[in-house]
């Protein structure tokens, strides 16, 4: 499994700051509501070998979360490997 590679939340709560609660991750027991606006970003990152991120705004509705932030190419933006 990839569950080792996994070193940080998976996401944060956008608002005036940008990166603010609530915390996507263990421990944070928030509740979404319509209204509010999450950054879901999860990474796996190899030490010594690579690292992959991906990152999605995600607007929550009443009973539904729209992701608003879908890529509209059939292509990568950026298909560099970054080593870390």
């Amino acid at each position: 499994g990839l569950g080792e590679t996994i070193r940080h939340r998976i996401g944060h709560g956008m608002g005036v700051e940008g990166h603010e609660a609530p915390w996507l991750a263990p421990g944070d027991d928030t509740r979404a509501s319509p209204g509010m606006v999450f950054s879901c970003e999860p990474g796996v990152y190899r030490p010594g070998r690579d690292g992959w991120r991906t990152i999605d705004t995600l607007l929550v509705g009443n009973g539904e979360v729209e992701v608003a932030s879908r890529f509209l190419s059939s292509h990568p933006l950026d298909t560099r490997i970054l080593p870390c």
